[in-house]
């Protein structure tokens, strides 16, 4: 079978402003934790000096490192369409490899919020039939650039194959 839309067989990642949303996340997590539990203990207790440079150090070094860890986690990603399946891995500590048979293929869900939109890159959730019960899809082809979604979208249905008919016709 023959898809004309996207390239088979050859292995893409995700796109680079995905390093910008991951870290987004993470500095707006870390802004609302500052915000809202380190200023007003700060501001309205008789904390002594060397406890609040402690904690803001303890902070610096856990952004530090979860900033570090986006950048590892982008480069061990891939995914690659071929005639049959698709194939993807990723991990930093621990790392998975999956495949997924495009016969298994149940639904396609594109998902998006506001800072993706802003940044141009979607998410397409794929489920299967042996997880279709289950809350979280198989797999999740991250940080799709809006140039490459369309063919993507159109060659996944096209790499499916129908459904043989109950009575035999």
């Amino acid at each position: 079978m023959q898809n004309q839309h996207f390239p088979l067989n050859t292995l893409f990642k995700p796109s680079p402003s995905m390093k910008t949303w991951l870290r987004g996340g993470i500095a707006l997590i870390i802004g609302f934790f500052l915000l809202f539990s380190y200023v007003p203990v700060a501001l309205f207790s008789d904390m002594p000096a060397v406890f609040s440079v402690i904690i803001l150090g303890g902070i610096f070094l856990l952004f530090a490192l979860l900033w570090y860890w986006v950048g590892l986690y982008y480069e061990s990603m891939w995914y690659e369409l071929r005639e049959d399946e698709i194939n993807w891995k990723r991990g930093v500590w621990f790392r998975i490899t999956g495949i997924v048979p495009y016969n298994r293929i149940t639904n396609l869900d594109v998902r998006q919020g506001p800072f993706m939109r802003f940044l141009g890159i979607s998410n397409l959730a794929i489920q299967t039939a042996g997880y279709s019960g289950q809350a979280v899809a198989e797999i999740r082809i991250e940080a799709i650039e809006h140039p490459l979604f369309p063919p993507l979208k159109t060659a996944l249905p096209f790499l499916i194959p129908p459904i043989p008919s109950l009575s035999g016709k």
